[in-house]
C-alpha cells in the first residue's frame, strides 16, 4: 500500500508524512527501508524518543497539538510543526527558539471543521489574526503555511469543501503577501486523495500505509 499512496503523492507533486505514532521500530523500518524519509507524531515525549532511536536522516514532524509547557522541549527537534493553534503559542515557540539559537518552521491550523474539539484558529476570524501575526516581531519562527483537518464523514462532498476552503484562504493570503506560504497540509488516510485534488502539498497519513 505504501507505493501506491507514494506514487499518488508523487502525481500530485505532494509530499508523504508518514504518521508513525503508536507503531513499533520495525513497522516504521519497514517504511524507512522503502525509502521514506519523513515521518510525523502526534506527542512530543514520543517524538523526541523515536528522534533518539531512529535513523539520523529522517526528518521527523510534529503533527499533534502542542502545550505550551512542551514548547522548550520540542523546538529545533523538528523539520516542521503543523498545529501552531493561536498567537500565544506561536510567539513561546518564538522565545524558546531565541533562546536555543535556531530558527523553527511552522504551519498555521485552522479549524476548517468548525468542530469544538479541535484546535485551530478560526476560519472566519483567521484574516484578523494574520494581520496580528504579520505586526508581531517573530525572528525565530518561520510560518511555511497552513495546515488543517475536515470533518470525519463519508460526505465527500462536505470534505471537499472544507478542504476548498482552506486552499482558498491559502491562495488568497499568498496572492496579497507575495507567496509567502508554500505548505498545504491537509488529508489524512480517510480523505487524502480529496485533499490532493484540493491541492494540498502535504498529507498526513498513517493506519493506509500499514494496512489497516
Amino acid at each position: 500500500m505504501y507505493s501506491t499512496v507514494l506514487q499518488e503523492c508523487n502525481q500530485s507533486h505532494a509530499t508523504l508524512v508518514a504518521v508513525s505514532k503508536y507503531r513499533t521500530m520495525g513497522e516504521v523500518m519497514k517504511l524507512y527501508d522503502q525509502g521514506q524519509r519523513i515521518f510525523g507524531e502526534n506527542r512530543v515525549q514520543d517524538l523526541i524518543l523515536k528522534k533518539k532511536a531512529f535513523p539520523k536522516d529522517i526528518e521527523w514532524h510534529l503533527i499533534g497539538s502542542l502545550q505550551k509547557n512542551k514548547v522548550k522541549m520540542i523546538v529545533g527537534e523538528v523539520a516542521l510543526m503543523h498545529g501552531i493553534d493561536d498567537i500565544e503559542l506561536l510567539q513561546k515557540v518564538d522565545e524558546a527558539s531565541h533562546q536555543k539559537g535556531c530558527i523553527q518552521n511552522v504551519l498555521l491550523q485552522i479549524n476548517i471543521s468548525e468542530e469544538p474539539q479541535k484546535h485551530g484558529f478560526s476560519l472566519e476570524n483567521f484574516l484578523e489574526n494574520w494581520e496580528k501575526i504579520k505586526g508581531l516581531d517573530l525572528r525565530h519562527v518561520r510560518i511555511k503555511g497552513l495546515m488543517g483537518m475536515a470533518v470525519l464523514t463519508e460526505d465527500e462532498s462536505l470534505i471537499k469543501s472544507q478542504f476548498i476552503a482552506l486552499k482558498c484562504l491559502y491562495d488568497g493570503i499568498n496572492a496579497k503577501d507575495g507567496h509567502c506560504f508554500e505548505i498545504l497540509s491537509m488529508g489524512m488516510s480517510a480523505d487524502y486523495p480529496i485533499a490532493l485534488a484540493c491541492g494540498a502539498t502535504h498529507v498526513r497519513i498513517g493506519s493506509k500505509l500499514f494496512g489497516e
